[in-house]
């Protein structure tokens, strides 16, 4: 058999949590390196997850470690150094999401991915959860014939007073925080793969709760972050989808999809949940069977299942080099929803449409990712 490949992860909260035991889970990958900024960190988690090397600087590891893979789960606000560095080493990168905190970053990060020959992808992992993807099927079939338009909200409140080490970034708009990068990215992505290309946007955004609880303290800080978003998205083939997003409502119902075509409806509600209508009877929505492959990874944290399969895809594409047309999301399918993020900011400042010609375009509809 041949050897694992060799896989260094940055990052000790996330990637820690999920990108690690994910990697350690796969036959074909090793673990043999984990960064933080903190070395004490780095420290625990190799010791706890039996990785041999911990480092604090991710240039010595990438110097010292001779990595196949580098999985970067640092804050947005350094990606850009970090995944270039690693392609500059001759490692594949699995980079989370937002790819980046600005469109120029993102383009940038895309060019070095696809002059550098290895394999990239990045963290949009709603694309694998199982109604996404039993969605994915259906609409490639024509099961609700053409779209005609799309509804997608998350209002939730994940976490009120942010007390881990997401604080440090996830409020701070200058390190890439926010509800536009942290969930719209997300689901620019998902309407996208299903939808084709977003044209232009308008949006308006806010902050409804500007101060938010230190960690570990009662005081308060101010908030540089929007947490709150109405996106209103045209797509070149012509479906106009509406975005609502929220991280500041208590009494949130989570993530709810839905999309009219010219046979029909589908409605997603959560990960697990996914309905068709079909024809004109508006009361015959029928649950969809869904995919049950997911039963072998363990479901806690909720990540693993979704992030087990972009790594499947990942390494396969690593080891088997197939054709143009990647099973997983790419860096032009992050830059693609980074620019849809960054237009969302520009129309709110600007009070008006934004156009995204020129854009990251991409390379095919993406229902492969089903096999």
């Amino acid at each position: 058999m041949a050897k694992p490949l060799r896989v260094g992860v940055i990052g000790t909260g996330f990637g820690a949590r999920v990108h690690i035991p994910v990697f350690q889970r796969h036959p074909g990958a090793a673990v043999v390196a984990v960064c933080s900024a903190h070395l004490p960190r780095a420290r625990a988690a190799a010791r706890q997850q039996r990785i041999p090397a911990a480092f604090d600087d991710y240039r010595q590891m990438l110097a010292e470690c001779d990595l196949d893979i580098v999985s970067v789960c640092s804050p947005p606000d350094l990606h850009a150094p970090m995944a270039l560095a690693a392609f500059r080493a001759g490692a594949h990168v699995l980079c989370e999401k937002p790819l980046a905190p600005t469109r120029a970053l993102a383009r940038t990060m895309l060019r070095a991915a696809e002059r550098s020959g290895r394999v990239h992808a990045v963290g949009h992992l709603r694309r694998f959860f199982p109604a996404h993807r039993a969605a994915a099927r259906l609409l490639g079939q024509g099961a609700i014939g053409q779209v005609l338009c799309a509804t997608a909200s998350l209002c939730t409140w994940p976490r009120p007073a942010f007390h881990d080490r997401a604080w440090s970034w996830l409020v701070r708009g200058e390190r890439g925080g926010g509800v536009l990068g942290l969930y719209g990215t997300h689901y620019f992505d998902l309407l996208a793969w299903w939808l084709g290309e977003v044209e232009a946007v308008s949006c308006r955004i806010a902050t409804a709760l500007p101060l938010r609880t230190l960690p570990g303290s009662t005081r308060r800080r101010r908030v540089t972050s929007e947490d709150t978003a109405v996106c209103l998205l045209q797509f070149a083939a012509g479906v106009v989808a509406t975005v609502t997003l929220s991280i500041s409502t208590p009494q949130g119902a989570g993530s709810r999809i839905e999309m009219q075509g010219t046979h029909g409806r589908l409605l997603i509600e959560g990960e697990h949940r996914l309905w068709l209508a079909r024809g004109s009877d508006r009361c015959a929505l029928r649950p969809v069977p869904l995919p049950r492959e997911d039963e072998a990874v363990p479901a806690t944290p909720a990540e693993l299942r979704p992030c087990s399969h972009l790594v499947r895809a990942f390494l396969a594409a690593v080891t088997e080099r197939p054709g143009p047309t990647p099973a997983h999301p790419t860096f032009r399918d992050g830059a693609r929803s980074v620019a849809v993020m960054e237009a969302c900011r520009r129309s709110h400042a600007a009070g008006r449409w934004i156009s995204l010609r020129g854009a990251p375009a991409a390379r095919s509809s993406g229902h492969d990712i089903l096999g």
